[in-house]
């Protein structure tokens, strides 16, 4: 699996890949927050530009939901119908990971004999989830989320035990102070921004927990998953 960062380097060699070596399924690995991007990059791949807004060809399912058989109805019979306006019709699956079986089993007959103009793209934050057959025929590549290194050290420190008693105020506040001065050098309402407010709002989540004697281990592997833009169980 190819990995990628979430970063101006990094979508550019993302862009470039898509655009050279095209084709008709993709799996994305990726933290839900950045899975916009990720779909702004397809859509330039394979369209040849970024058409944005709603777009007869171009359907989204998964949105506020885990995704049924109900939600990818269709799609087989879809695929075979020629775009509208577009090169290609496109059928974007956000939280391919908590696809019930009934549903990958539906894209699994678009994938396996995949019609000339049509392209399926699955979004995950844990693509090990999607089933093999699925995930085995689809480009798989990963977009690691870019999380500040001081931050996510500070919380491999308390993982590791490094911050002792009552040394994790320190350790979070240094972390704070990383993540303030990277918000102050983000433009307002970017996907950046929206991004570094999430690992914020986790550390402040993780003092909360520390401050009334939770698991240090616990909260500190939490903290580590969240800054990087997954969804641990359970709660902080």
């Amino acid at each position: 699996m190819r990995s990628f960062d979430a970063t101006p380097e990094g979508w550019r060699s993302l862009a470039a890949e898509l655009a050279a070596q095209p084709t008709h399924a993709y799996l994305f690995e990726a933290p839900a927050v950045i899975w916009e991007q990720v779909e702004t990059m397809c859509r330039a791949a394979l369209w040849g530009a970024d058409d944005e807004g709603a777009h007869p060809d171009w359907r989204v399912v998964g949105l506020d939901k885990r995704v049924g058989r109900d939600d990818v109805r269709g799609w087989p019979e879809e695929a075979l119908v020629p775009p509208v306006l577009a090169p290609i019709k496109v059928l974007v699956v956000r939280r391919a990971d908590r696809m019930t079986e009934e549903a990958q089993n539906l894209l699994l007959k678009v994938v396996e004999e995949p019609p000339p103009h049509a392209a399926t793209v699955l979004l995950a934050e844990e693509a090990v989830a999607v089933a093999v057959t699925l995930r085995s025929r689809c480009r798989q590549m990963r977009v690691q989320s870019d999380v500040p290194p001081e931050v996510s050290d500070a919380a491999r420190a308390l993982l590791a035990g490094r911050v002792q008693g009552d040394g994790w105020p320190g350790a979070l506040a240094e972390a704070a102070v990383c993540l303030r001065g990277a918000l102050e050098r983000e433009s307002a309402s970017t996907p950046a921004q929206g991004r570094l407010i999430e690992q914020w709002q986790a550390l402040e989540a993780a003092a909360w927990a520390l401050d009334g004697n939770a698991n240090r281990e616990l909260v500190a592997w939490q903290l580590e998953q969240r800054l990087r833009g997954r969804r641990p169980g359970g709660s902080i």
